[in-house]
C-alpha cells in the first residue's frame, strides 16, 4: 500500500500487532501496554527513590 511506503515500517508492524476484529491480537497489544506501564512505573518509583537518596546526603 501507499502509506506503508510513505510511513516506513512502523505501520506494517502496528497493522500486524493489532488488527481489527482479531481478539487475540487486541489481547496481545493490552498486555504489551499492560507491561510497559508497570516497567516505567517501577522505573519512575526507582527514580524518584534514588533522586531522594542522593538529595538526603546534601
Amino acid at each position: 500500500m501507499g502509506l506503508d511506503r510513505e510511513r516506513g515500517r512502523g505501520l506494517r508492524w502496528i497493522r500486524a500487532v493489532a488488527v481489527p476484529g482479531d481478539p487475540d491480537s487486541s489481547e496481545e497489544c493490552a498486555a504489551v501496554a499492560d507491561l510497559a506501564y508497570a516497567v516505567l512505573l517501577i522505573g519512575g518509583f526507582l527514580v524518584l527513590a534514588l533522586t531522594l537518596r542522593g538529595l538526603e546526603r546534601l
